[in-house]
């Protein structure tokens, strides 16, 4: 049900434990293979090394979100996260939780709209909502 309003209505859903590893993950990125000179270059047709994932918030100010997930991670100590495992549970602390869901918000909607921008949503949602409930 949850997922059928979020789509139907273009919300994003923000999943505390999917939070936590996002920022952890962030904070220290895997190591990428690095690829051998002496190796024979692919044939043509495949892929190649694979291409280094790039920074989901270049240009915005990530130092809080950072420092949050420095925190974080302290918890969890320096190996990967377990799978299946109570990761919101295991961050005692609930104000850095706090912290890290008020830092995500603040990157992914960094842009603030214009008046007529907002107004132009508002119109636009009280006509789908008509709609949902005629």
């Amino acid at each position: 049900m949850a997922a059928k309003l979020a789509e139907e209505f273009n919300l994003k859903i923000f999943r505390m434990d999917e939070m936590i590893k996002e920022v952890v993950d962030y904070v220290s990125p895997k190591q990428q293979e690095v690829p051998d000179p002496k190796a024979k270059a692919p044939a043509k047709g495949k892929k190649g090394a694979e291409e280094v994932p790039t920074d989901p918030y270049e240009g915005l100010d990530t130092t809080e979100y950072k420092e949050i997930g420095q925190q974080i991670k302290k918890f969890f100590g320096d190996g990967e996260l377990p799978a299946m495992y109570d990761l919101v549970g295991s961050v005692t602390d609930d104000s850095l939780l706090v912290r890290l869901f008020i830092a995500k918000l603040k990157l992914v909607y960094n842009k603030v709209p214009s008046a007529s921008d907002i107004e132009d949503q508002i119109r636009a949602d009280v006509i789908k909502e008509a709609e949902v409930v005629a």
